[in-house]
């Protein structure tokens, strides 16, 4: 595994390419192998953006596993792990990162790279209040995407 500095370095040596804007997929929860290969390709990502971080916070607190998995226009994978306190079933669940006291999870990008762009494409998907789902599909629309 790489060094943070050493991994800082190869981000800049690469020239910055920019996520079009546009649609996007979006699963949710993340299936496990997928996110595991995100992970294994950010080399300063955090024990708290990992899958197993997420499983012991539902374990120990009582939450359900939200987190986010988009697919940007330019075909990188971008991971948000995510919480759900679930309130008298999913119409009044809330999604959130971790509780108190668990840290902070954050946008994960494929190889290591988030850009302004990403985040601006998450907080847009994630104002739009959609909710929880299950599966792929497309971020500006209500269909079904098949992958």
């Amino acid at each position: 595994m790489k060094t943070r500095s050493a991994a800082t370095a190869d981000l800049l040596r690469h020239p910055r390419q920019a996520s079009p804007a546009g649609p996007v997929e979006v699963a949710s929860p993340v299936p496990t192998s997928a996110w595991r290969e995100v992970l294994d390709s950010a080399p300063i990502a955090l024990p708290t953006q990992t899958p197993a971080w997420v499983a012991c916070v539902c374990a120990v607190d009582g939450y359900e596993d939200a987190s986010r998995l988009y697919r940007a226009r330019d075909g990188r994978r971008l991971v948000l792990p995510l919480v759900r306190r679930r309130l008298l079933g999913r119409a009044l669940s809330t999604e959130a990162g971790f509780p108190i006291g668990w840290g902070f999870g954050g946008l994960l990008g494929e190889g290591g790279v988030v850009h302004p762009e990403d985040v601006g494409m998450v907080v847009a998907d994630l104002a739009r209040g959609r909710g929880p789902s299950r599966g792929w599909h497309r971020a500006s629309s209500s269909k079904r995407a098949t992958t």
